[in-house]
Order: C-alpha cells, then sequence, then structure tokens
C-alpha cells in the first residue's frame, strides 16, 4: 500500500502488541512511533511521544478498551501531546468506541457528543472508527467521522461457510444494529427478523409483545438464525435471544458480534450457550479471547485501516506542493512529557 511523503506520517499506537494497530504498520510498511504511557501514584496517567512529530500527519491507534476511562484519557494524552509538538494533522483511530455500549438511546448520544468534544479539544482533526451507526448528527457536527463498514468480509465468511444461505435469517438484537442486520440480510438474500429486547440489570428478556414474537417465530421456524450485535461484554442479551429463537424452532444459532469487548464470564457464558460459532472482528484484541472460547472466530479488519490512512494521509499531502518530498531533513526530537 502505498503512502506519499512517508517521512511525514506518524502512526501512534496506544499497545505496540495489540494485533490490529501492528498489522496495519505490517501494510503501510510503517513503524509504529514510541511511546511510553504510565501512571503516577495518584492513577493519573502520564503519556511521553519519543519521536520527533513536528509537520506531521499523525494517526494515533486506541486498541485498548478496558478500563474504557483510561483507555481515554491516554488517547487524549497523546493526542494533546502531539498536537503541542507541531503535528501538522492528527487523525484518532478508535476502532470501538467507548460508551457505545449503553442500551439507553439518549445517555448514548449525550456521552458520544462528550467523547467527539474531548477530542477536539484535545487536538484531533478527525476520527476514524468501525460500524459505529450511533454517531448522530450533532457528533459530525464537531469532528469528520470515517465509519468503515465491514459487510463485504462477513457476507464472504458466510458465503464460504454456508452453501445454502436462504435457509438463514439475519435477526437484529438491538435498535442500533438494525441497519447492520439487514445490510447483511439483503446483501446474501436472506430473511430479516428484529428480536426486541429489554435490558434490565445487565441481563435481557423478551418484551412480552405476542405479535412480534409470532412474526419472529414464522421468520426463524426451521431456519438457520444469525444474532447480529454490535457490542457484547458480559453475553447475557445473545445467551438470551439463542435460547428463546432455538425454541421458536430455529434449527441452528450463529452469532455475529462487531465489536467484542467480552469479560471472562460472558466468554464462559457464550461457551456454554446454544451458539454454534460467534463471529467477530480484531476491532478489540482478541488474541487471548479466543483461547478462552473455542466458539470465537475474529475476522482480521487491519485492511480497511490501513486503507484509510492511505487516503486520508495521501490527500493532504496532494494539497501540499511540498508534501510529497521524501528527502527532507530528518527532524530533531520533540519529546513532551
Amino acid at each position: 500500500m502505498h503512502l506519499l511523503g512517508k517521512s511525514k506520517c506518524r502512526l501512534i499506537s496506544s499497545d505496540s502488541e495489540a494485533s490490529l494497530s501492528f498489522a496495519v504498520s505490517q501494510l503501510l510498511a510503517l513503524r509504529l512511533c514510541s511511546i511510553t504511557s504510565s501512571k503516577f501514584s495518584n492513577k493519573e496517567t502520564s503519556v511521553v511521544v519519543n519521536e520527533s512529530v513536528r509537520g506531521a500527519n499523525v494517526f494515533v491507534f486506541q486498541n485498548q478498551c478496558k478500563p474504557a476511562n483510561d483507555s481515554l484519557m491516554e488517547i487524549l494524552s497523546v493526542i494533546q501531546t502531539c498536537m503541542l509538538c507541531s503535528a501538522d494533522r492528527i487523525t484518532a483511530i478508535l476502532p470501538y468506541m467507548p460508551y457505545t455500549s449503553l442500551h439507553h438511546a439518549q445517555q448514548r448520544s449525550v456521552n458520544l457528543q462528550l467523547i467527539v468534544k474531548l477530542l477536539r479539544k484535545a487536538g484531533a482533526s478527525q476520527i476514524i472508527t468501525l460500524e459505529m451507526d450511533t454517531f448522530d448528527a450533532q457528533c459530525r457536527l464537531e469532528l469528520p467521522v470515517e465509519n468503515l463498514t465491514i459487510t463485504d468480509e462477513l457476507c464472504s465468511w458466510f458465503r464460504n461457510n454456508f452453501s445454502n444461505l436462504t435457509e438463514h435469517c439475519f435477526v437484529s438484537l438491538q435498535k442500533a444494529e438494525h441497519s447492520s442486520a439487514q445490510n447483511l440480510a439483503n446483501s446474501l438474500g436472506c430473511g430479516f427478523a428484529v428480536f426486541q429486547t429489554n435490558f434490565l440489570d445487565g441481563e435481557s428478556d423478551l418484551k412480552n409483545n405476542s405479535s412480534d414474537e409470532i412474526q419472529l417465530v414464522r421468520c426463524i421456524e426451521g431456519k438457520t438464525a444469525v444474532l447480529v450485535e454490535g457490542v457484547s461484554d458480559d453475553g447475557y442479551g445473545l445467551c438470551m435471544a439463542a435460547k428463546s429463537i432455538l425454541e421458536m424452532g430455529a434449527k441452528a444459532i450463529y452469532a455475529v458480534v462487531i465489536h467484542g469487548t467480552f469479560t471472562y464470564d460472558g466468554l464462559h457464558r457464550l461457551s456454554d450457550s446454544p451458539i454454534t460459532r460467534i463471529v467477530t472482528t480484531n476491532s478489540v484484541d482478541q488474541s487471548e479471547n479466543l483461547q478462552i472460547c473455542p466458539k470465537l472466530q475474529c475476522l482480521d479488519v487491519s485492511i480497511h485501516f490501513a486503507s484509510a490512512i492511505a487516503r486520508i494521509h495521501n490527500n493532504s499531502i496532494s494539497e501540499d506542493p511540498a508534501g510529497g518530498c521524501d528527502d527532507a531533513t530528518p527532524l530533531s526530537g520533540d519529546n513532551v512529557t
């Protein structure tokens, strides 16, 4: 993948060992910049950027999702450090956006707006994320958002693993995931249904709505159900839906989870569930989770982020008459603590 003016592009990751940022750096043939992240005795975050970013296009990855508040503070610190070091442009890359798993739409919108405002104030000029349809117009007014999609990869996985997809029905578990499930169903020529849930105290229960339940039974009976959820941590929603849909006559249950922020208990809960296979992505590092839950399968989405970085960087370089020169004098260190 070709980068114009590679000497003016910097890729920074909060965790250099994370599979996604490392894979992206390999695709771009770009070394991850060295940073040092630590905590003071009072648990406040300290970030040091160990390389010069003066005049560069900086792309800051945040791979971690737990604990969410620490991860968010870390990327804000890195972005502001780069801004103070005179970076030309800073793009925040959050494959998984924290606080999007809240089940109350109004509260989720308020938190997202706050996070986007903080990123802008810290110095970010753009956000790259993955399959986050929850961004409302107000968030997009604060910062440009590039929302990457992986519908093609998911469609390829199902075509490669099933010979007859007419017997499949994609089931959306939450209102925010309706578009993802419906896009998959339309692309593969499958059925589409909505499983209405009410989340209370971390668990989900089927609403007492007989007409919706009857309609769902007609869609599911005798078919393979594919549950689609954007974010899953404790697995309660998936397990409850799988159990109920199996009782409605489905012959098999599969699941698609875009962002698997799985807890240890959640992974064991999913392992014991009637779900045959859970397809997720490496938007959140799954290396340890794959060893705990044998039903888990991870799709690599690094090519999407590498393409987005190359496109944004090359466009900005093209707009700068001197930007394409790779023989510029190396910049001296601008470390900031």
